[in-house]
């Protein structure tokens, strides 16, 4: 038997006697299990990853798992074969089904482990969402971390001004220089600190993300000035509904501004995959509205549409962002990178830059180099920072390198 065993976790049964729970992951993809293991050892959770369902059962019989992650593969029947041999097993545990294929295909499968008498969760498709994974720990009550039980309206976080805009670096790869930021918003809150969106955005209300989006979209405007002033890039851009590209009056917000507003200064807004691709010509009508500011759409989490967007002849789009489950181990051979590889060509194609988010590691780095990836944002440059943080470590990386004189 061979897994990777990232957290060694004592081999109790059920996790019980005090010890961390246990996931087992199943997926032939690398950088899939590699998202899903660092997402829940983040909240505590122990985990063992396999590359099929035959290591994963061998592990099984020595030690229990309180869920399993699984992708079946490409074959329906093969995938009704493995969940058929889950309950010949007798394995207990809920099951969480993840898949890129035809969601009715995947759906078929989970309702047949239900009738083989095996918890099946709702299906997850692929590319994956941290959130979405740190929800079903949350939903399973799995979580160890101290987020686990907090939740804060955002419409508490809004009137009680709770609310902050963070900056996480986008970093030019040709220059090798800081090219701008993406803003992240965050709660300040009296009592746990501070929060991360998933603890606030859960169930929000059109409304609330609406009086959100517009709040985010001023502090960035009014920060990008003293960006600028610093002599900081201030190339910004910030996540929105989809809601918002028809609520909000975007370019009175930018009109608003315009008087402190320098000419280097431009923002994008960006919108997921998911929301967006299926309505290109209200991407249109947007693009060409926000171009008469300086502004833009980026899309986001951009991986599954490819082949829909490579058969158009234009895109309204500034930057196509790559979506982190495939730029995790992107250095690798397999799907991860060839997706990698064609989203920038595909970019370049239509002459918009291509993104990298989610980039930890310096063999990714060096790999969407080689792709000729125009930009990128992860760990591996900086987390999303505080505003003044942000500034100071933005002219700490710009100041000009010196050589120390050696001894003699």
């Amino acid at each position: 038997m061979s897994s990777d065993v990232l957290v060694a976790a004592d081999r109790g049964a059920d996790g019980a006697d005090g010890a961390a729970p246990r996931c087992f992951i199943v997926d032939q993809e690398d950088a899939a299990r590699k998202l899903i293991a660092s997402t829940l050892t983040d909240v505590g959770i122990a985990v063992e990853q396999f590359r099929d369902v035959r290591e994963m059962l061998a592990a099984f019989t020595v030690a229990r798992a309180q869920v399993i992650f699984v992708d079946l593969g490409a074959s329906g029947n093969a995938a009704v074969e493995a969940i058929q041999t889950f309950a010949d097993m007798g394995i207990d545990c809920p099951i969480q089904l993840m898949s890129g294929l035809n969601a009715v295909l995947v759906e078929g499968i989970r309702k047949a482990g239900q009738d083989f008498g095996l918890t099946m969760l709702p299906a997850m498709a692929k590319p994956l969402r941290t959130n979405a994974i740190r929800e079903v720990a949350k939903e399973l009550g799995l979580r160890r971390d101290r987020l686990s039980s907090v939740h804060v309206s955002l419409s508490e976080a809004i009137a009680n001004n709770w609310l902050e805009v963070w900056y996480q670096p986008k970093i030019d790869l040709k220059k090798r220089t800081l090219f701008g930021a993406e803003a992240y918003v965050r709660i300040r809150h009296p009592e746990h600190g501070v929060l991360p969106p998933e603890t606030f955005l859960a169930g929000a209300k059109d409304d609330a993300l609406i009086v959100l989006t517009v709040h985010v979209l001023k502090a960035a405007l009014a920060d990008s000035v003293q960006f600028a002033e610093a002599g900081i890039p201030a190339h910004l851009s910030i996540n929105v509904p989809k809601a918002s590209l028809t609520k909000i009056p975007f370019g009175n917000v930018f009109m608003a501004h315009q008087q402190r507003r320098l000419k280097e200064n431009s923002f994008l807004l960006e919108i997921t995959e998911r929301d967006i691709i299926q309505d290109l010509a209200l991407a249109q009508r947007v693009a060409a509205e926000l171009s008469k500011y300086n502004a833009g759409l980026a899309v986001d989490n951009f991986g599954t549409e490819y082949a829909a967007l490579a058969r158009t002849t234009a895109l309204p789009f500034t930057e196509i962002k790559i979506d982190r489950s495939y730029v995790a181990n992107c250095n690798l051979e397999g799907v991860s990178r060839g997706i990698c590889a064609s989203v920038v060509e595909l970019a370049h194609k239509f002459g918009i830059r291509a993104v990298a988010e989610g980039v930890e590691t310096p063999k990714e780095l060096e790999a969407l180099q080689q792709m000729g990836c125009d930009l990128a944002q992860g760990y591996l440059f900086a987390r999303p920072l505080p505003r003044n943080e942000f500034i100071a470590l933005a002219q700490r990386r710009m100041k000009p390198r010196t050589t120390t004189p050696q001894a003699s």
